[in-house]
């Protein structure tokens, strides 16, 4: 039984893997900061409202382009579900 336990610890351990990352950049638009995380897979990453939005290259040029078009998105889906366009 006890290696049971083991072989699921070792399991759970090798699914998180790659998931790791640092901030290594923020990007500061109308007064909110998002971080830029660097991913063990190279990738990069700008958080916004807690939700990760991958950039094309990892650049900050990129990750600003990413952000633009996520909260662009998000501005017109608000636009939508309050009948405003």
């Amino acid at each position: 039984m006890r290696s049971f336990f083991l072989a699921l610890g070792l399991l759970l351990a090798g699914c998180t893997t790659g998931t790791h990352s640092a901030v290594v950049a923020s990007i500061d638009h109308d007064g909110a900061s998002y971080p830029i995380r660097a991913l063990e897979n190279g990738q990069w990453e700008v958080i916004v409202e807690g939700s990760p939005q991958a950039c094309r290259t990892p650049t900050m040029e990129d990750c600003a382009w990413a952000l633009r078009h996520r909260l662009g998105a998000q501005d017109a889906l608000d636009a939508l579900e309050n009948g405003t366009s």
